[in-house]
């Protein structure tokens, strides 16, 4: 926690400058009410303005099933002979394959 962003950059051992950067590019998009790196939601778009201003360490991480459903390029769902189900298809997590050949997502021959 801390009074500024520069001060949270100091204690999260980050680029001052680039946070700043970070903070003012978003803000840009909350007064446009547009979001055109991540396309969030302009419901959601708060600007960062007042302190505290608050830091977190975050680790990424994934999900999905293992094994998922064998998909092909064009995300028909594969049978085992690997023709497609006609007018089947699968995304996500349910096309999910993560411990296996089809790292990363997506299972395509």
């Amino acid at each position: 926690m801390a009074n500024s962003i520069s001060e949270l950059a100091q204690k999260a051992g980050i680029d001052e400058k680039g946070l700043a950067r970070q903070v003012e590019e978003y803000n840009e998009f909350c007064s446009c009410g547009f979001d055109p790196v991540f396309n969030k939601n302009h419901r959601y778009l708060r600007p960062i303005k007042k302190p505290p201003f608050y830091g977190t360490k975050l680790m990424p991480a994934a999900y999905g099933s293992l094994g998922g459903i064998k998909i092909n390029y064009k995300m028909e769902v594969i049978v085992e002979d690997y023709n497609p189900l006609r007018g089947l298809y699968a995304a996500g997590t349910d096309a999910n394959s993560i411990n296996g050949d089809s790292y990363v997502f997506i299972f395509a021959w």
